[in-house]
């Protein structure tokens, strides 16, 4: 998830007003259990002129690709 979300971030120029330490903290949380809604939060705190929604459905879709990555091959079936 690291790398996706550090993409995103990169890409879209996210965090461009966070701390180092914030960055790390951000992900921290998200491989520790933090919400789509939670980390697109954190995101947008830490970004000037970007919008909530978007960074949540973005983020969202990085949980719904872990998710369902992490699904045993009978269930995807």
């Amino acid at each position: 998830m690291y790398e996706k979300l550090y993409r995103l971030c990169n890409q879209k120029g996210y965090f461009t007003c966070g701390s180092s330490e914030q960055y790390s903290k951000m992900f921290d949380m998200a491989e520790h259990g933090a919400t789509a809604h939670d980390v697109a939060l954190v995101i947008w705190i830490c970004s000037n002129d970007k919008e909530l929604e978007t960074i949540e459905n973005e983020v969202s879709e990085i949980y719904r690709e872990r998710a369902a990555n992490s699904l045993p091959s009978d269930v995807i079936e």
